[in-house]
């Protein structure tokens, strides 16, 4: 006759456990593509710096969850934008489903603007700056930047490959 050992709790205890260890380097990951790879020029540094994992990877019963993000009071502008008129980029973020469903800055209804540009000669080994000058006053004041989902895109799909591989010792993708 065969007999059946249920191993079940001690599997379940490396699964989380090396989910934590997967979500913790896929955080990282993002972060630091976030800090290296974005469409905007820093000159101070500073958004680049508060860039980082916010809250590392810890387990509450079946779920496994950690954040990442910056900390730079003006971040979620670049992120998403800013408009002269219409919600500004904190409504639009809380009034969307989701992190992926955030509207871009919009003009007003009936409003079409014309997006003229002032080029300013290098300086300071900062190369070219464009500002942005609508024509109207009415559109997008700063367009969105996005970073952080950027990062998020190309790191999270790989999540499970980590947990596959921090279950197995190997080393993570």
């Amino acid at each position: 006759m065969a007999t059946l050992v249920w191993n079940g709790a001690q599997v379940l205890e490396r699964v989380k456990a090396a989910t934590v260890l997967a979500v913790d380097r896929t955080l990282a990951e993002a972060a630091d593509q976030a800090k290296r790879d974005h469409s905007w020029v820093s000159r101070t540094g500073f958004l680049e710096a508060s860039i980082g994992v916010l809250a590392p990877a810890h387990s509450e019963g079946l779920r496994v969850s950690g954040s990442f993000g910056a900390l730079a009071n003006y971040s979620l502008f670049v992120e998403v934008g800013t408009s002269r008129v219409g919600m500004t980029a904190v409504a639009r973020t809380e009034g969307s489903e989701g992190w992926w469903t955030i509207p871009a800055p919009k003009p007003s209804p009936g409003v079409s603007v014309r997006q003229s540009f002032t080029i300013i000669p290098p300086g300071g080994g900062f190369g070219f700056r464009t500002l942005h000058t609508p024509s109207t006053k009415s559109g997008p004041l700063m367009a969105a930047r996005s970073y952080l989902r950027v990062a998020a895109y190309f790191q999270f799909p790989i999540l499970a490959y980590r947990v596959a591989a921090a279950y197995q010792g190997s080393r993570m993708p």
